[in-house]
């Protein structure tokens, strides 16, 4: 990584991800940029993308245990059958391949 500041394209590049998710991480505050020039060029810190990495890090910290709720057996028998047709399914000899 550079020492100079970098354009919305370039931080894209660099982390992976498109040009659009940098810029909406901009419009939530998530990624610190400055503007510049008369149209309002974006230019971002190497430092501001360090800081978003840190922040937006996957990694905990803090490990939460979880203890799994007791699984009530299946009743046997008794359940709910399958209805059978009262005939079965016959095929006429029209009916298949043509």
């Amino acid at each position: 990584m550079t020492d100079r500041p970098m354009t919305v394209d370039e931080v894209a590049l660099f982390c992976g991800v498109s040009s659009k998710t940098v810029r909406r991480a901009i419009e939530r505050g998530d990624l610190e940029a400055a503007r510049l020039g008369g149209h309002g060029a974006l230019r971002i810190r190497p430092e501001a993308i360090d800081e978003w990495f840190a922040r937006r890090s996957t990694r905990r910290t803090v490990r939460r245990v979880v203890e799994a709720a007791p699984i009530a057996p299946v009743p046997s028998g008794g359940g709910r059958r399958r209805q059978r047709l009262p005939t079965q399914l016959r095929v006429g000899e029209d009916m298949g391949m043509r």
